[in-house]
């Protein structure tokens, strides 16, 4: 269950890398053609070479936020090569796209009611939590030597009262004389009356109980901590959702098209490209934490993140 949590955190880890690069590289390219009218514009005496200085250093940065994007990207893919175990020389890509999936809520009987949201009110369950993680491999391990301990606790129990032996007796001697009868045997419990070792079992049964109980608690807290997690990334990624629709994309193509044609200054065009990469980095970040929010959900509940994603089929690649 941990090698798939992990799994899932340095697959959506490659993704977000790769939007990241994505980003960057468009960027790049958007700031060298930035620098190509305005290089026009300044051969005929309509740009300063201030600006086209400030341009020039904007796009070599941004060259190199591209550079470094695209070996943040395959440094992810290393990771996720390695945590496959796949050879060097098999290609590895990553598909899908993080702005292209829907994020629901688990589904299911029992996801049901997991959390009071009224406090001093009793849930539908008095422990919804504790069925979450009841199929957990170590809860099920700790309660499994419980069993155990408790089923040796019986036996020894039952050992105090001891078996009767009873049946036909034959034998022969060396001169010929054969003996019949029956005969009955049982231990006499006088020494070892069998306490000693029920007390025994009955420790290890405490002790079998104590840690499926802390076991069981802990379980219950890291499945409440993810579970709160991931429900806080899925309010972010809402409101973010909200704001990415609105219409700064169009408004700075507006922008790009006055400033070609002189309308405007560079510092317009540049403070509204500014405000729509970080818009879109932020964007991304929050995407970022709600796919691990999602894979700490797989490591506290057992629950893949993969049942948690709706995909847009429109937004595909």
């Amino acid at each position: 269950m941990l090698n798939l949590a992990q799994t899932e955190r340095l697959f959506f880890t490659a993704l977000y890398q790769r939007g990241v690069h994505d980003l960057a590289v468009a960027n790049a390219e958007l700031n060298r053609q930035l620098l190509h009218v305005l290089d026009r514009q300044f051969q005929a005496g309509q740009a300063s070479a201030a600006d086209v200085a400030i341009v020039r250093l904007d796009s070599r940065a941004s060259l190199n936020q591209a550079r470094l994007a695209e070996a943040n990207y395959q440094t992810a893919l290393l990771d996720l090569r390695r945590q496959l175990n796949l050879p060097i020389d098999v290609p590895l890509e990553t598909s899908g796209d993080l702005t292209a999936w829907q994020w629901r809520l688990p589904t299911g009987p029992e996801w049901h009611n997991w959390r009071c949201e009224t406090p001093n009110v009793m849930c539908d369950r008095p422990n919804p939590l504790g069925d979450l993680v009841a199929g957990r491999p170590d809860v099920m391990a700790a309660r499994a030597d419980l069993a155990a301990a408790r089923a040796n606790a019986q036996l020894a129990q039952a050992s105090r009262r001891p078996n009767v032996q009873a049946g036909p007796y034959y034998e022969r001697d060396d001169f010929g004389t054969t003996y019949l009868g029956f005969q009955a045997q049982s231990d006499v419990p006088v020494l070892n009356t069998g306490q000693p070792l029920v007390r025994q079992r009955e420790a290890e049964v405490n002790q079998r109980m104590a840690v499926w109980q802390q076991m069981n608690a802990r379980a219950q807290i890291e499945a409440q901590a993810a579970l709160d997690r991931y429900e806080r990334a899925r309010r972010i990624v809402a409101e973010s959702n909200q704001d990415f629709r609105d219409s700064l994309p169009v408004e700075l193509q507006r922008l790009e098209e006055q400033f070609k044609a002189g309308e405007v200054d560079i510092l317009r065009v540049f403070t509204a490209r500014t405000s729509l990469i970080q818009l879109r980095r932020a964007h991304l970040d929050t995407l970022n934490e709600l796919a691990q929010a999602a894979a700490n959900v797989s490591a506290a509940t057992g629950v893949s993140a993969e049942s948690l994603i709706a995909v847009e089929a429109e937004k595909l690649p």
